[in-house]
């Protein structure tokens, strides 16, 4: 058998080749696009960030975004909110439930005057005239007895005289009005 001689050249032709000169000259090219973009962003970065130092520093000397300013209402307004407070609870009464218990409540010898309810309290006050005191007193029983208020009772009451000559009584009750349950 006979062994076959290898050639070991180290030395290589010094004559670069054409693809080895391309690949060179767009790395070349690449690596100074590269550099340049960098660059930019880097002022970019740099000019940022004295912004931002500029904004606290003088953030540092107004009030705070996250504390607004409140200001002092006036009277008049605050009356004007107290008024206006008024209104939507008066708007919210149970009126039904209160000319319900009125109706069941009726006597043809009592005449209703005013009726002035009260949402605070949950209580209406209610004016009236009786023909004697026994009519007085079956109202304010039918008033108790309703299903919508509760509580009745009698606050003041005052002997009139009217054109007949009769002697009708006039009177005032309160009464609380019953939770829808």
């Amino acid at each position: 058998m006979r062994i076959r001689s290898v050639s070991l050249d180290y030395v290589k032709s010094t004559t670069p080749s054409l693809i080895g000169i391309v690949l060179l000259i767009m790395g070349v090219i690449l690596a100074i696009g590269c550099w340049r973009i960098y660059d930019g962003l880097s002022s970019t970065n740099q000019e940022l960030d004295n912004k931002i130092a500029h904004l606290q520093s003088g953030r540092n000397s107004l009030p705070s975004a996250a504390a607004p300013r409140v200001e002092k209402l006036s009277d008049e307004q605050l009356a004007a909110i107290k008024d206006a407070h008024n209104v939507v609870d008066f708007l919210y009464l149970p009126w039904s439930a209160i000319f319900d218990a009125l109706e069941e409540a009726s006597e043809p010898d009592v005449a209703l005057l005013s009726i002035e309810p009260d949402a605070k309290r949950r209580e209406v006050k209610i004016t009236a005239q009786a023909k004697d005191t026994n009519t007085l007193f079956d109202y304010l029983k039918r008033l108790n007895n309703s299903s919508k208020l509760s509580g009745a009772f009698l606050v003041r009451h005052e002997l009139t005289e009217d054109e007949n000559k009769q002697h009708p009584i006039l009177f005032v009750v309160i009464a609380e009005w019953k939770d829808k349950k």
